[in-house]
């Protein structure tokens, strides 16, 4: 797949011809490929500085243009009002698979931002937020959003101050336990890596926890039912009490969903002196 790489001018404001060059080229560029059904593959726009107004341009562009996939907007000083443009064009984007969003500014309004993109885009499957200064708020919305999407699989978060609750977020959502009944469902099976570098993080096992939980997704992320399983294992070693303590919950909120479940409740218990046979 080709790609096209843009190194615009340093001042953003003389330089709407460059873009509107290397937007043509993306179309002739596709329109030489378009026998052998091919578009281009990405597009690199990283360390231009554009600012919030590049990417209404490059935004407006690209969707008239091209058919791409890959997108690196890294380095460009944006800030939330960009990524709200971003975030838009995602809810409808069905090309795109990579956004590098690494070095800019959105902070953790434009990561609540992007995460309302990612419960309605069924296509993105890498997020590289590095260096954004997004906290612990941003980080519990886009963590949020992943139990309602299937199809990301690596977010890059590093350098990023989330902290410890930003942490606990992240581990919330790998092994959500707020129903025994549907063996973690909810949880999200699918995201295999998420990469951490300098999070503030004080706690270790908070960090050992989440490579835990996302080493079974990659093992079973093709099986949720098996990867809820082998999470519900995990859970039960940490805490040998969440089974009894969700199934009273569940029983008082329905009690014949909790009669039904009892042997099940049981045998989970018993098996806390042998837990490899429900591997």
């Amino acid at each position: 797949m080709p790609l096209l790489r843009a190194r615009l001018p340093s001042s953003f404001s003389t330089c709407r011809d460059s873009i509107e060059s290397a937007l043509l080229l993306c179309d002739a560029q596709h329109d030489e490929h378009n026998n052998n059904d091919e578009s281009i593959d990405a597009i690199f726009l990283g360390g231009n500085h554009i600012g919030d107004k590049g990417v209404a341009r490059i935004i407006d562009g690209l969707e008239d243009y091209i058919h791409y996939r890959k997108l690196y907007l890294c380095d460009n000083r944006i800030s939330k009002y960009g990524v709200n443009l971003i975030s838009q064009s995602l809810k409808h984007n069905t090309t795109l698979i990579e956004l590098s969003l690494a070095g800019n500014s959105i902070g953790d309004t434009g990561a609540s931002l992007l995460a309302a993109s990612l419960q309605e885009n069924n296509t993105l499957e890498i997020l590289n937020l590095e260096s954004n200064g997004i906290g612990c708020e941003g980080t519990k919305s886009i963590v949020d959003a992943l139990l309602h999407n299937t199809q990301l699989r690596c977010l890059v978060l590093s350098e990023n101050p989330i902290g410890d609750d930003g942490a606990k977020a992240i581990l919330r959502c790998l092994r959500n336990t707020s129903s025994l009944h549907n063996l973690l469902h909810i949880s999200n099976h699918t995201i295999v890596s998420i990469i951490l570098k300098k999070p503030h993080i004080k706690s270790g096992k908070i960090l050992r926890d989440i490579k835990s939980y996302l080493r079974v997704n990659r093992l079973a992320s093709n099986i949720p039912q098996l990867a809820a399983r082998r999470k519900l294992l995990l859970c039960v070693r940490e805490d040998p009490t969440i089974l009894t303590k969700c199934f009273v919950t569940i029983r008082e909120r329905d009690p014949d969903i909790g009669l039904a479940m009892m042997p099940r409740v049981l045998w989970l218990l018993a098996s806390q002196l042998d837990l490899g046979t429900l591997n």
